[in-house]
């Protein structure tokens, strides 16, 4: 999820995302990765208390995207 997004940005979207969630009685919810330029610590902290799991700090390579998938997919149940 792109932190800075136009018309309602990561965190907003995710806050969406996380209260459908809880409005279903969602048991899995899905993993949400916050993807900025902004490597300040508070950036992180920001995303991680709108209810991301993780975040991850461009410019990123396909190394560091196949780990942190890899690390949320193995959290999700399968259907």
């Amino acid at each position: 999820m792109d932190i800075l997004m136009p018309i309602c940005d990561g965190m907003e979207a995710t806050k969406k995302i996380r209260s459908y969630e809880q409005e279903i009685g969602c048991r899995d919810p899905v993993p949400i990765v916050g993807v900025s330029a902004n490597a300040r610590d508070e950036s992180s902290k920001r995303a991680l208390s709108a209810g991301m799991n993780d975040y991850l700090t461009k410019p990123y390579t396909k190394a560091d995207v196949i780990g942190i998938v890899g690390k949320w997919v193995g959290k999700c149940r399968q259907p």
